[in-house]
Formats: C-alpha cells, sequence, structure tokens
C-alpha cells in the first residue's frame, strides 16, 4: 500500500496513475509475483520516466506536480 505524510506526494503519483487504468491489470499480476515493495519501484520508476519525459517536451506544469496538468501519454507520446 502507497502511503504519504503530505498531500502532495499522494496528488503527485495520482497524477500518473489516473492515465495508467490500461495497466491495472499488469499492476496486479505484477504484485501477486513480485511483491508490493518491487511494485512500488515500479510505478515509481515509471512515473519519474515519464516527468523527465513530459519536462522535456515543455508539456509540464513544473513544481511539486509536473504531471498535474499533462493530458497523458496518449496526447503527449510521452
Amino acid at each position: 500500500m502507497l502511503k504519504y505524510d503530505r498531500r502532495s506526494e499522494r496528488d503527485r503519483v495520482w497524477d500518473w496513475m489516473q492515465h495508467q487504468t490500461g495497466r491495472y491489470r499488469e499492476f496486479e499480476t505484477f504484485f501477486q509475483a513480485s511483491g508490493e515493495d518491487a511494485l512500488k519501484k515500479l510505478i515509481y520508476r515509471g512515473m519519474l520516466e515519464t516527468e523527465r519525459a513530459v519536462k522535456k517536451a515543455g508539456l509540464g506544469s513544473g513544481g511539486v506536480r509536473p504531471l498535474r496538468f499533462w493530458p497523458g501519454p496518449e496526447a503527449s507520446d510521452a
């Protein structure tokens, strides 16, 4: 389970996760096979890679939530 002390941390992950609905089954299967810590690493790695690509493309909002206004992978190919 992902737990956060600050709302901005939670919201930052959600900014990415909301665009991953097609991967939720993949995440569940990965969780069952590899466990919670491995799933967290997978999510964070994907999120950070996307944040970097979005920032490089100039499509992010910056600050603590760079994907806040990102329209998703279909719109930006990030």
